[in-house]
């Protein structure tokens, strides 16, 4: 195996140290490198180890589902304890388990980008960034935690936490905690070890860096899932109770809009069944994205291709193989008081996609 190059990132303005690593771990060779000096030898595999002070760790009880919207609903559900908004947070995936709870990471995708861009003024394009919580093994109790004295910070890894501290916070977390204490003189060969097989990768997520319109996309995709009971024990009851609220006082304003403003010499029943269609769906975006994935779900070869929200009107385009599976998902939808109107089909691979939109029924 060709050696790995590890970068052990501190500040912005620090000497980058580094090494090469064998796959066992040895180290070959080492040094420091600072932007403005020459670049460093390029063809290595290149891992970049940032400060874990920057990027939360928390482990999360995920529905299973493709990535994409696994990330979403883990992003979805911690939005709360976000230091920046959804759509500026990068938001990573770590293997699980099946049935365990998966490590999710979050960091400011600024902050990403800057970590990458120092790579590369070095010479040494980073191929994984890791924080470096992640990277220290847990101990084998799960009541207890280990710590790493770096300094400046220290480690906390325990079976469901990393985290990277000042020593006076560490110290609070890890009161009532059997503790394990890694000798300082460790840190390096510990770290190189985790970085020849890191748990994430922040770069993993550059593909899902869209704009506004792909994140407010990726949110509906999280609210299906949040509407789990897997996942609402994650999400703050009051912030839940607050939207539906919402919701309810909305459609409820809706309907009594059609009652009484209606134009004159027209038919009531007429001009409700015309605002019923432009109105929201029962139960607003969370009730339509998990009627939506319901009705998905019990079509075999069904799967969601994209959902957007535009004002009140959810639009979405779903695959399927028959061109009577759509027909299908409208009844399901219709079982749900909600109406599925299709709006064009495509037939491309030998798949078939439709664009509809999601209303309340007429």
């Amino acid at each position: 195996m060709k050696p790995v190059r590890i970068l052990f990132l501190t500040t912005a303005d620090a000497p980058v140290d580094w090494v090469l690593a064998d796959a066992d771990g040895y180290v070959l060779t080492r040094g420091s490198a600072s932007i403005g000096d020459p670049p460093l030898e390029g063809g290595y595999r290149t891992v970049l180890i940032v400060p874990g002070a920057d990027v939360l760790a928390s482990w999360l009880d995920l529905p299973a589902g493709p990535l994409a919207q696994m990330t979403a609903a883990a992003g979805w559900a911690m939005r709360s304890s976000l230091a920046t908004p959804l759509e500026r947070t990068t938001v990573v995936l770590g293997a699980a388990p099946t049935g365990q709870p998966r490590p999710a990471v979050f960091a400011d995708t600024v902050r990403v980008d800057a970590w990458r861009q120092h790579a590369e003024l070095l010479g040494a394009p980073a191929d994984v960034v890791a924080p470096d919580h992640l990277l220290v093994p847990p101990p084998e109790a799960d009541d207890a935690v280990s710590i790493l004295d770096r300094g400046d910070a220290v480690i906390l890894r325990g079976a469901r936490l990393a985290a990277s501290l000042e020593p006076d916070l560490a110290a609070l977390m890890t009161r009532d905690r059997v503790v394990v204490t890694i000798e300082p003189g460790l840190a390096e060969a510990i770290l190189i070890r985790g970085a020849l097989n890191p748990p994430v990768n922040l770069l993993a997520a550059s593909h899902r860096r869209a704009g506004r319109t792909g994140w407010r996309r990726t949110l509906v995709l999280a609210a299906a899932l949040v509407a789990s009971p897997l996942i609402l024990t994650l999400a703050a009851a009051s912030h839940d109770e607050i939207a539906a609220r919402q919701i309810m006082a909305r459609d409820r304003a809706i309907a009594t809009s059609a009652l009484r403003s209606l134009p004159p010499g027209a038919d009531p029943l007429s001009e409700l069944d015309r605002r019923l269609a432009k109105a929201p769906p029962p139960g607003g975006l969370i009730g339509a994205a998990a009627a939506l994935f319901g009705a998905i779900e019990a079509v075999e070869g069904s799967a969601v291709e994209s959902m957007t929200l535009e004002g009140g009107l959810i639009r979405v385009e779903v695959s399927y193989v028959d061109y009577g599976d759509v027909n299908a998902i409208q009844a399901a939808l219709n079982r749900t008081g909600r109406h599925g109107q299709v709006e064009s089909t495509l037939e491309d691979g030998g798949r078939i996609t439709s664009t509809m939109t999601i209303g309340a029924m007429p």
